[in-house]
């Protein structure tokens, strides 16, 4: 009962600040221009886009598939799918990264749920990794570096992490609790030092995020906004960070914040707050809907073998 509480006040606290936020937004925006513009997007970009989204969610699956693998856990591809698709709705009523924990209570019995979680911090670091590159080279592209302090802190954040990965941390609690950050960190640190399963996920992480900044690319020209894709590896990278932080409700308000102050250059804020919108609507909003189907399956499935 605790834990449920725990939840809801989390869960409340976080449409707070999104509300907050949009409240804020919608101060300096039209909302009825944002409606407009949306109105009038162009069909379709965002069929294109929607196909980007199902390519993304397949490479989300493979590659937590074969993370579990380089632990020689099993997981067929069609169960990891399903766990996938079943926690897209969770991320539209809890802070952004935090539905990923689901992860973990549909494996329950099969797979600790420590392990569970480091399989995502795995992924997580892995995808920093990726966009920290895009960052860069998009910087040096276009000549622009006043993002280095930020590019600075995700890289000494990655260096941290793999660094905890590899040394033995003893803590001054139970055992069990240095058991499970013990857990936590195998994934990364398998992954670091097995090549074959290395590659395949990297390069499964490099497929989400390209995909992503097209998808991205799609939703601007959806509404007739041309931007540099130099712009948009520098600008994409820092707004998805930002719509990572678990303050708001799938990351919606500071993301779409995000997008409105870094390429207020190339848009008007009432366009760029409709990309943001699209973004949440593309990668939260329709797969949590289609994600109910999803997460009922494994609900059912799991009392039916309770």
């Amino acid at each position: 009962m605790k834990e449920k509480s725990k939840v809801l006040l989390k869960t409340f606290l976080a449409l707070a600040i999104t509300l907050s936020v949009f409240y804020i937004i919608f101060r300096n925006v039209d909302f009825f221009s944002v409606i407009n513009i949306l109105f009038h997007a162009n069909v379709s970009y965002l069929i294109l886009a929607a196909i980007l989204g199902i390519f993304i969610i397949l490479f989300f699956t493979l590659r937590w598939q074969n993370v579990l693998a380089a632990m020689d856990f099993t997981l067929p591809f069609r169960d990891a799918l399903d766990i996938i698709m079943g926690v897209f709705p969770f991320a539209a009523v809890t802070p952004s990264i935090a539905s990923d924990g689901m992860r973990a209570v549909f494996l329950r019995g099969k797979i600790r749920a420590s392990i569970v979680i480091g399989s995502v911090l795995a992924e997580r670091t892995l995808e920093f990794a990726t966009l920290l590159m895009f960052l860069v080279i998009g910087m040096v592209l276009i000549n622009k570096f006043q993002y280095f302090g930020i590019a600075g802190i995700i890289f000494c954040s990655i260096l941290l992490i793999v660094y905890l990965a590899h040394v033995k941390i003893n803590l001054p609690f139970k055992e069990i609790w240095n058991e499970r950050l013990e857990n936590i960190f195998l994934s990364l640190r398998i992954l670091t030092k097995n090549k074959k399963f290395f590659f395949i996920v990297i390069s499964y992480t490099l497929l989400v995020w390209i995909f992503s900044i097209i998808q991205i690319l799609a939703f601007f020209y959806a509404l007739g906004v041309k931007i540099p894709i130099a712009a948009l590896l520098v600008g994409a990278p820092i707004a998805i960070l930002i719509g990572q932080i678990p303050i708001t409700l799938g990351g919606a308000g500071t993301r779409d914040a995000a997008f409105i102050i870094i390429f207020s250059e190339y848009a008007t804020p009432e366009q760029l707050l409709s990309v943001g919108i699209l973004f949440s609507l593309f990668r939260v909003w329709i797969p949590s809907l289609i994600g109910i189907y999803f997460m009922r399956k494994l609900i059912r499935a799991k009392g039916n073998v309770e």
